[in-house]
């Protein structure tokens, strides 16, 4: 469950960062080849992430029932 979470939320907020703010601030017009091409870089980027800080935070959580 953390990670799907984590995708989604890590996802969703670098899509619109990157593909709704950037493009803005810098002057430059909205075109949903960007929004794809960062929705299809930054989900699976997101579920890996996921993994990861998962995988950390268990053996972190394992190794204090260890340590008692």
């Amino acid at each position: 469950m953390f990670v799907s979470r984590f995708a989604l939320w890590w996802g969703t907020m670098m899509v619109v960062g990157m593909s709704l703010i950037v493009p803005y601030l810098n002057g430059q017009p909205f075109r949903v080849r960007v929004l794809l091409l960062n929705a299809l870089i930054d989900y699976p980027l997101g579920i890996l992430l996921g993994f990861s800080f998962w995988s950390g935070k268990e053996s972190k959580y394992r190794e204090s029932l260890n340590a008692k």
